[in-house]
């Protein structure tokens, strides 16, 4: 579960947000000022922020700087929160670490989608990180709906016998892949051909493919009954539990 500050005086704004994401995915703390955001900041961890321009007693942008002198965007992604955004705000808020802009009032599919991209940016760079110690190929993580397997290295035969490898010594193979493509630069003929060749080797299995910033370069490639694109495990948590719910029988009565 995401951990995500919203720092804004308007209560509607900070209830829109709160019903605007899953409780599944996401648990909402708020502050309605700058000295408040700055005291549960330095309480607890969050995964994301989502910061308002216009604060009493200090503005947004200011407050974003503090967290970029700190070190908080490097670790945490922000997204700015406004009503209009001028030249100068887009520009200064850029220059000091933020990953974007959300005009107010907004739809919940926008905000979902923004933080969404974000998370996902933010999570293959600490995978990535991570991964340089460990030095592996790839990395076979188990969710509650899905198997996630994140790719380290460029999609190659050696890759796909890796996957294959531990996919053939399971005696009850995953139901659901969701193949982390989003650490690959870009989406070569190459990896294409990996990709059906994997589709392939594993039949028993529904196969989703995260695709992040490589999305676009993806569409329309796979027949949808072969392979499914989505941008992150948080689009597809959400669409598997959709699937979920739609298969469950209408009462009559």
């Amino acid at each position: 579960m995401y951990r995500v500050l919203v720092i804004d005086d308007d209560l509607e704004i900070i209830e829109l947000v709160r019903h605007s994401l899953p409780t599944e995915d996401y648990a909402i703390s708020a502050a309605s000022g700058s000295q408040e955001a700055q005291n549960k900041i330095m309480a607890q961890k969050f995964d994301a922020i989502l910061l308002d321009i216009n604060l009493p007693g200090n503005d947004g942008i200011s407050l974003l700087k503090y967290f970029h002198s700190i070190g908080i965007t490097k670790v945490t992604p922000v997204l700015m929160l406004t009503g209009s955004a001028s030249k100068e705000h887009v520009l200064a808020a850029s220059a000091n670490g933020s990953q974007g802009y959300i005009r107010k009032p907004f739809k919940p599919k926008t905000l979902q989608d923004q933080l969404s991209r974000a998370l996902s940016l933010r999570d293959i760079e600490h995978a990535a990180q991570a991964n340089v110690k460990k030095n592996l190929l790839i990395e076979v993580e188990p969710e509650q709906l899905f198997t996630k397997i994140i790719i380290y290295d460029r999609l190659s035969d050696r890759i796909v016998r890796e996957i294959f490898t531990v996919y053939e010594q399971l005696a009850n193979k995953w139901p659901i892949v969701a193949l982390d493509l989003r650490t690959q630069p870009e989406i070569t003929s190459e990896a294409i051909m990996q990709i059906k060749m994997l589709r392939k080797l594993m039949r028993e299995s529904r196969l989703f493919l995260l695709a992040g910033k490589n999305f676009g370069d993806l569409i329309g490639v796979f027949p949808e009954e072969d392979v499914m694109l989505v941008i992150s495990e948080i689009d597809l948590r959400r669409l598997l539990r959709s699937q979920q719910k739609n298969t469950f029988p209408e009462n009559n009565f």
